[in-house]
């Protein structure tokens, strides 16, 4: 199994063990016969999965690659933003708020049906804040998280996985 990230993974050869003679990841020599499906393995000669070792990682790197995912959040958020803005228009959600308000305020109900600051021109503006703001905190988040990951391989060494 392979795994492709733009984070290096650090592997430790010594920690690593080597296949054995007449193990099951072991290759036979040339011109031999493949082992019999029904042999029974020894314990003592059952092959081990080797381990490696994910140290920490790289900042700029892992800063580039969360800033980029905060980009995609926020252009997820103002896309959400904008199909439930039209989803209510369509609905006539946004007509009946807007009367809704122009009665209790004691206003005239505007000819297109919807207050100015209800309008999609109007609300944008503090969609994309309020997107950006959130995104933001995700990525100062996400960063915290690194920080805290690589402080802990810096304490321990790093999580050991075995690979399969």
């Amino acid at each position: 199994m392979s795994i492709a990230s733009s984070f290096h993974l650090h592997r430790h050869p010594a920690a690593l063990p080597t296949p054995r003679e007449g193990s099951l990841r072991s290759v036979p020599p040339a011109g031999s016969a493949p082992p019999a499906l029904d042999q029974a393995v020894e314990p003592d000669e059952a092959p081990t999965a080797p381990t490696v070792r994910i140290g920490a990682a790289s900042l700029g790197p892992a800063a580039l690659y969360l800033f980029i995912w905060m980009l995609v959040l926020l252009g997820v958020e103002v896309l959400v933003f904008w199909g439930g803005y039209s989803a209510l228009e369509r609905l006539g959600v946004l007509e009946s708020v807007s009367r809704a308000v122009a009665t209790v305020l004691g206003d005239p109900v505007p000819a297109s049906g919807v207050l100015p600051a209800l309008e999609f021109s109007a609300l944008l503006p503090w969609a994309v804040l309020g997107g950006a703001a959130l995104a933001l905190l995700w990525l100062i988040g996400s960063l915290a998280v690194v920080l805290v990951h690589n402080c802990i391989c810096a304490i321990t060494g790093g999580p050991r996985v075995r690979v399969k």
